[in-house]
C-alpha cells in the first residue's frame, strides 16, 4: 500500500517540477525526464 502512496506524491512532485521547469527546459527534454521518472516509480512498484 505504502507504493500507492509515494506514487501519488511522485506524481504532484512531478506535476510541480513540470511547471517549474517549464520556462527552463524545451519540450523534448522535459519528455525525457518525465519518462526517466516515471519508469523509476514503475521499477520500485
Amino acid at each position: 500500500m505504502y507504493w500507492f502512496l509515494y506514487a501519488v506524491c511522485a506524481d504532484r512532485l512531478v506535476s510541480n517540477l513540470a511547471g517549474s521547469l517549464n520556462s527552463f527546459l524545451p519540450n523534448k527534454e522535459k519528455t525525457y525526464l518525465l519518462n526517466e521518472l516515471i519508469e523509476v516509480i514503475h521499477f520500485s512498484d
